[in-house]
């Protein structure tokens, strides 16, 4: 009977011990996985007010020449996963001119 019981116990053991090392390898699996990088794409305001900020069109992959000189108007706008402009608009909705000023553009311009 004892040897019984320990069998039982060492199948139970072994039993479990496969099914953790199971869920330990897929858990490292996922780890190893390559996820690609984000690809950043830069673009340039080159509207003359704010509410034009809001539209797509207005946008170009050429650096305004006056990017860092004044405050009123974005001028560079990175943003990740946006190659063109119908992706650009995507991001664009729903945020205000101010908000793409304020909070997204990393340099400003009269």
């Amino acid at each position: 009977m004892i040897t019984l019981k320990n069998t039982r116990l060492f199948v139970a053991t072994l039993f479990a011990l496969i099914i953790g090392a199971f869920y330990i390898v897929n858990a490292m699996d996922k780890q190893s996985e390559t996820k690609e990088p984000k690809t950043s794409t830069t673009w340039y305001f080159q509207g003359s007010s704010l509410a034009q900020a809001e539209d797509a069109s207005n946008y170009s992959q050429i650096p305004h020449p006056n990017c860092n000189v004044g405050t009123a108007l974005p001028c560079e706008l990175p943003v990740e996963d946006a190659p063109d402009e119908e992706s650009l608009q995507t991001f664009l909705n729903g945020k205000s001119g101010s908000d793409i000023r304020d909070t997204y553009a990393v340099s400003k311009r009269n």
